[in-house]
């Protein structure tokens, strides 16, 4: 969609309004960065996942979701096969994180153990 009718929809004031709702920074930047799509198959794929959402909530009552750190730098040092520091393994200690590249879904879990 052209940017000239996303300024006249105010279509950053609607995302900006949207991203009050979100609770982590990562749900604030993806409402932030959301764009329209006329692509069938992407449109019911945002459907399924939106339905989803609403029956966790419907579950739930309030969605599992909490506050989690800034881990993006480590994540893409993970995913081009770098090393982490001692600090950066710390920092991810007992996470999990569910990576999306390419449409494929990668885990990616570390965990500590104690001696």
């Amino acid at each position: 969609m052209k940017n000239k009718y996303l300024d006249k929809l105010e279509y950053t004031k609607i995302l900006n309004k949207l991203s009050n709702y979100a609770h982590t920074y990562i749900g604030k930047n993806m409402c932030k960065n959301l764009i329209p799509s006329n692509n069938k198959e992407n449109v019911k794929k945002s459907l399924a996942e939106t339905e989803e959402a609403l029956n966790i909530l419907y579950r739930c009552n309030t969605p599992p979701i909490s506050e989690i750190a800034d881990n993006t730098k480590n994540l893409k040092t993970i995913e081009s096969y770098g090393t982490l520091s001692i600090k950066s393994i710390l920092e991810l200690h007992g996470a999990a994180f569910e990576l999306s590249q390419d449409g494929d879904l990668f885990k990616v879990i570390i965990k500590i153990n104690t001696l």
